[in-house]
């Protein structure tokens, strides 16, 4: 024991020796500090040389990039040399002004540096509706910048009404990037500004969705900030009669009533390019629904989707819309759910619903439906042939109507979804329809691969056939 002791004792007393450090590490590590330097805001001047030495096209090039809003000609470069061009604009600052950068610097991989610098991959995901950070295929990652930063100056207008050098602002930035916009969300607008007004300054505009109110709980709030007014609808009834590229607006959450409703739709009456429209979570009821029954009725009008859940929707309204549903041959979803249509009222909008020919979608729950409106259920599944979709959850059909419901599932000849979930019928009932809709949508699946083989198979031997023909002369 006393020599091991001694011997590790003399062992440790040895200097020890220094583990060599890859070289390569250790210049990585040198180029990683530079790198932190200059990201902290250092002077040139304080931060060591690098230990590659760059070329002088790419000295060039840094040097270009520095001074790129003071040279206006350097733009004709992308003809005349599009490698030196693509080095320069990799370099350039992500906080140019956009007065220089919107109509000068075309590249993507710029405008994808300045989202990723201004904004998290989460904001980034949810803007573009992909995790992978796809840019839509019309305008790319410069429309997404420019649309977003309008949308934030917008948002951040203070005043429940604009003042003129707010409307100034708002004029000199659409008019720099309007050619850029494809589409508008504002989640919580405080300021009530000229809708066609700035329609006018974006010409290719397509999607629009505004929700007057507050989200900050930090901001002063005032009665004006609060809701759609009047002459927030009537420009947008402007806008739809006069718009020949809005395709989808959605208006939920603005406190809309029936007056400013029937504003809003007047400009439909001569519309023909909407095809989606969002008018939930408003206030809109009998008078209101009326007048959307009677747009439907127009036969310019392209509307594929409409929206008029969680409003105050009753028995006269749906006979209205009823009307309009039993006419309209474009519309093909519609939901009501979250209103009070009762029984009656669900008897007579499905009644329009079974003369339909285009309608696929179609939500009803939440409306106290009962008997009557499942016995209209029933007359659906007979003779429509075209709705896949229908949602009666949370409503009062009670035990007797699970019989009717469940006949109605088996006799349909489309339907391949039929929610009954929480509306009083009996859970075997409500077990039968669910085993019968997932069943019909496997056969829908079977059907459509054995149509996929039986067209392959066609062509391969169209194919093998022409090829025979070309070789033997058969």
């Amino acid at each position: 024991v006393t020599v091991s002791v001694l011997y590790w004792e003399a062992m440790s007393s040895k200097p020890q020796r220094k583990k060599p450090t890859n070289a390569f590490h250790a210049i990585r590590k040198r180029e990683f500090h530079r790198e932190g330097l200059f990201l902290k805001g250092a002077e040139p001047s304080a931060v060591p040389a690098a230990y590659f030495t760059p070329s002088l096209k790419e000295i060039c090039a840094q040097v270009i990039a520095n001074t790129f809003e003071q040279q206006p000609n350097i733009d004709s470069l992308r003809e005349v040399d599009e490698q030196l061009y693509r080095l320069i604009t990799d370099q350039l600052r992500t906080d140019l002004r956009l007065e220089v950068s919107v109509p000068r610097v075309k590249v993507p991989e710029y405008w994808k540096a300045c989202c990723e610098a201004r904004w998290s991959v989460g904001q980034l995901a949810e803007y573009t509706g992909s995790m992978a950070l796809e840019p839509p295929a019309k305008g790319g990652w410069k429309r997404v910048f420019l649309e977003r930063n309008l949308e934030e100056h917008l948002m951040s207008l203070e005043s429940a009404a604009t003042t003129e050098k707010e409307e100034e602002g708002v004029v000199a930035l659409c008019t720099l990037c309007g050619s850029e916009i494809y589409a508008l969300r504002l989640s919580r607008q405080r300021s009530h500004f000229d809708i066609y007004e700035l329609f006018s300054r974006l010409p290719h505009l397509e999607e629009f969705a505004v929700s007057f109110g507050v989200l900050n709980a930090n901001v002063a709030v005032t009665p004006d900030m609060i809701g759609m007014k009047q002459q927030d609808a009537l420009h947008i009834q402007k806008v739809l009669r006069t718009s020949k590229y809005l395709t989808k607006l959605a208006l939920s959450e603005n406190e809309i009533d029936d007056d400013l409703c029937r504003a809003i739709v007047g400009g439909l009456v001569k519309n023909a390019t909407l095809l989606h429209l969002d008018l939930s979570h408003n206030r809109i009821g009998d008078s209101g629904a009326a007048a959307i029954g009677l747009v439907l009725l127009q036969p310019e009008l392209e509307l594929r989707t409409l929206d008029l859940s969680d409003n105050e929707i009753r028995e006269t309204g749906a006979a209205s819309l009823g009307d309009g549903v039993a006419v309209t041959r474009t519309l093909q979803s519609l939901s009501l759910r979250l209103n009070r249509l009762c029984d009656p009222g669900g008897e007579t909008l499905l009644g329009g619903v079974r003369e339909n020919g285009t309608l696929t979608e179609l939500d009803l729950s939440n409306n106290e439906l009962g008997r009557e409106s499942a016995n209209a259920i029933s007359g659906i599944a007979r003779e429509n042939t075209t709705l896949l979709s229908l949602n009666v959850s949370c409503n009062s059909f009670g035990a007797d109507c699970g019989e009717v419901l469940r006949l109605a599932a088996q006799s349909s000849k489309s339907l391949r979804q039929l929610d009954v979930r929480e509306s009083g019928i009996s859970g075997e009932d409500e077990q039968a329809i669910t085993e019968e809709m997932r069943a019909r949508v496997s056969r829908k699946h079977l059907d459509g691969v054995r149509e996929a083989q039986a067209r392959m198979g066609a062509e391969v031997d169209r194919l093998v056939t022409e090829r025979i023909r070309k070789t033997h002369g058969v």
